[in-house]
């Protein structure tokens, strides 16, 4: 049966589809809920969606692929810019041969690029990598990982094994007694981390101390964390004198004993300042239970910069990485025409903050 391949913008209603076509592509089932969040109530507004579909000679619609752009806001300095991060890009695999992709994408990118002072994605199989090299986009970075221990040489030991082995410690879900104690150590709940004043007024001081960086106005951290609908987040505070600062972790489902560090930013983007906030939050993890703290940043952040990817971790992660022979993903970045002068292609301060946010 014959099909001719077009395509179109997103409108109202047409979730469902994606959603589905996610699901045949991907594996994981996301709700009306979480579509919404994630590409509808963005602080800075409706993500942008290119829908690909075919019709066969009956006139029969049916959608086959999808391009998305989400609208993250950052910030160099006094300097308000808006990044566009490519999400989504997927195309059924019976059609990956029967249209071409990339003549597509270039449609896309004309219509939206005029929006956005820079584009980037996070990280992706080799096939999206190929596609970003087609577009035009730069690979300056990869993006590094590494585990701290909370407790002693010993329990290290035994703990990094349970992780090589993915044994011991594993969990289907997340007790309410974790969540409790790291409560009464001092992290906010969501609904506290909402409520907080600290959170005001932050990084209208703080980003005259960064470049370019994502923006973390309470608005962006309320919409990125706080009211995320895939899973909990717990945020820590310092605000002693001088030093301020906030760490923002989640409970990672395989690891009863393990947290994610989604955030870290100190206000002097100090090194002296984030040590102190880092070992404060290591100490908080350590009475509430947990045994390591997982961090992932871009080896051109301020977390990579501090020296917390390459310091302090944990003996058999630095063995592994020795080892192992998987390479680090790499982060693709495109600035857009006219902006070449004024941004950099180096010294973004990304962390797990411009993550998709469902892992």
């Amino acid at each position: 049966m014959a099909e001719t391949y077009s395509y179109r913008p997103y409108k109202l209603g047409d979730e469902r589809a994606i959603n589905e076509l996610y699901f045949q592509i991907t594996g994981n089932r996301r709700t009306a809920d979480q579509f919404a969040w994630q590409w509808l109530e963005a602080p800075e507004g409706r993500g942008d969606m290119w829908l690909i579909e075919a019709t066969n000679d009956k006139g029969e619609v049916k959608l086959i692929g999808h391009h998305g752009v989400m609208p993250i806001a950052f910030s160099n300095g006094n300097a308000d810019l808006l990044f566009g991060k490519t999400e989504n890009t997927m195309v059924l695999p019976e059609y990956r041969n029967k249209i071409l992709y990339p003549r597509f994408e270039k449609k896309f990118i004309k219509a939206y690029q005029a929006r956005y002072d820079a584009l980037f994605s996070t990280m992706g199989p080799p096939a999206a990598i190929r596609q970003r090299k087609a577009m035009g986009y730069e690979f300056p970075v990869k993006w590094y990982s590494a585990r701290h221990s909370t407790k002693g040489f010993f329990t290290e030991l035994i703990f990094s094994g349970s992780i090589l082995k993915n044994k011991i410690f594993k969990a289907s879900d997340i007790g309410l007694d974790a969540k409790n104690k790291l409560i009464k150590n001092g992290f906010l709940s969501e609904d506290d981390a909402i409520k907080k004043t600290f959170f005001d007024d932050f990084w209208d001081q703080a980003r005259l101390n960064f470049s370019t960086s994502p923006r973390r106005s309470k608005a962006d951290l309320s919409w990125r964390f706080w009211n995320n609908p895939y899973k909990d987040h717990f945020t820590y505070v310092i605000n002693e004198g001088r030093i301020k600062g906030y760490c923002i972790i989640s409970l990672r489902k395989t690891m009863r004993r393990e947290v994610f560090l989604e955030d870290f930013c100190v206000h002097s983007n100090l090194e002296k300042d984030a040590k102190v906030l880092f070992y404060k939050l290591i100490n908080a993890l350590k009475e509430s239970g947990f045994y390591s703290v997982l961090i992932l940043c871009a080896e051109d952040s301020a977390l990579y910069q501090y020296g917390f990817i390459n310091n302090g971790c944990m003996l058999t992660e630095k063995l592994y990485r020795c080892f192992r022979k998987k390479q680090s993903k790499i982060m693709p970045r495109k600035i857009n025409d006219g902006m070449e002068s004024a941004l950099d292609i180096l010294g973004w301060d990304v962390t797990g903050i411009v993550l998709e946010g469902r892992a």
